[in-house]
C-alpha cells in the first residue's frame, strides 16, 4: 500500500518498512516504440530503471524495491519505431502448416477456416517490437549491473499469452492451443536459484505469489489458491507437483485460467 502524489510522481509508504515503489513519469519525448500512442512502452520503462531513478538522485541500493513493468508488446496494430521497422523485413517469412486448418477435435462437427496470415511487413514488424523488447530488457540489467545487485534481485520475465500468427488461421490469442496458451516464464536469482534448470511443468499465475515467498523464505499463514513451484525451479523436479493448468471457455473461446 503506498501513498502516492500524482503531480511528481513521489509516493511514501502507508506503513513502517514497506518496500519503496517509486513511479516515474514519461512524455512523449523520452518514449518512441509503436507508432501510436497507445502504449506505455518499452523505452519508457528502460528510462524508469535509467535515466529516471538517477534524476530523482535515487540508487536502487538505497532502497528495498519491488518493480513491475507491464509491455503492451507485441500487439496490433504492429508498429515499431526505427531502427526495429526495418531490421527484418529482408526475411521472407513462410505461412505456417496448419493455415487453413480446423483446431477443433475429430469429434466435434468440422468448421471450414479461411486462411489468414500477417503479410511479411507486419511480421517484420513484429519480430522488430520483440526485439526492441530484448534490447530494454538488457538495459534492465545493465542497470542492475551498475549498481552491483544483479545476484541479489529477482528477474522475472513472463507473459499472460501468446499469438497465433497464423496457426489455425488464426492472428491472435483466445483458444486454448500451444501458441496462444503456453507461456514462457523465466526466472533469475543468482544468489539462490541455479542455473539452466528447464521445468517442463505446466504452471499458472495462482502459483506466482506462493511460489516467490518460498524462494525468498518468507513464513506466512496465507492461504492461496496456488501452490509453490520453487522446488520444481530449484530442483528440476517435484515428486509432489500435479502437472494440470485450467482451462475456461466462453463465448470468446478458450483461455489459460489466470
Amino acid at each position: 500500500m503506498i501513498h502516492k502524489n500524482f503531480e511528481d510522481g513521489t509516493v511514501a509508504p502507508l506503513y513502517e518498512n514497506a518496500p519503496n515503489i517509486i513511479i516515474i513519469y514519461t512524455d512523449e519525448h523520452n518514449f518512441r516504440t509503436l507508432g501510436c500512442y497507445r502504449s506505455v512502452l518499452p523505452d519508457s520503462l528502460a528510462y524508469m530503471w535509467g535515466e529516471g531513478i538517477e534524476a530523482k538522485h535515487l540508487t536502487l541500493t538505497d532502497m528495498t524495491f519491488c518493480i513491475m513493468i507491464s509491455i503492451p508488446d507485441p500487439h496490433g496494430p504492429n508498429t515499431v519505431r526505427a531502427p526495429y521497422d526495418i531490421m527484418y523485413t529482408h526475411y521472407d517469412f513462410q505461412i505456417p502448416k496448419t493455415n487453413g486448418c480446423d483446431p477443433h477435435p475429430g469429434w466435434r462437427e468440422p468448421v471450414e477456416r479461411k486462411e489468414i496470415y500477417y503479410d511479411d511487413k507486419n511480421m517484420a514488424n513484429y519480430f522488430g517490437m520483440v526485439r526492441c523488447i530484448d534490447d530494454n530488457v538488457g538495459r534492465l540489467y545493465e542497470k542492475l549491473d551498475r549498481e552491483g545487485l544483479t545476484d541479489n534481485t529477482i528477474i522475472i520475465f513472463t507473459s499472460d499469452h501468446g499469438d497465433m500468427l497464423g496457426e489455425f488461421s488464426r492472428l491472435d490469442k483466445g483458444i486454448p492451443l500451444e501458441a496462444s496458451t503456453k507461456v514462457l516464464f523465466l526466472i533469475s536469482y543468482l544468489r539462490k536459484l541455479p542455473k539452466g534448470t528447464v521445468v517442463n511443468e505446466a504452471m499458472s499465475c495462482v502459483d506466482f505469489t506462493p511460489s516467490l515467498l518460498d524462494i525468498v523464505g518468507l513464513k506466512h499463514n496465507f492461504e492461496f489458491e496456488g501452490k509453490s513451484f520453487a522446488k520444481l525451479i530449484r530442483e528440476g523436479e517435484d515428486e509432489a507437483w500435479e502437472d494440470l493448468a485450467i482451462i475456461r471457455g466462453s463465448q470468446a473461446g478458450c483461455r489459460l485460467s489466470t
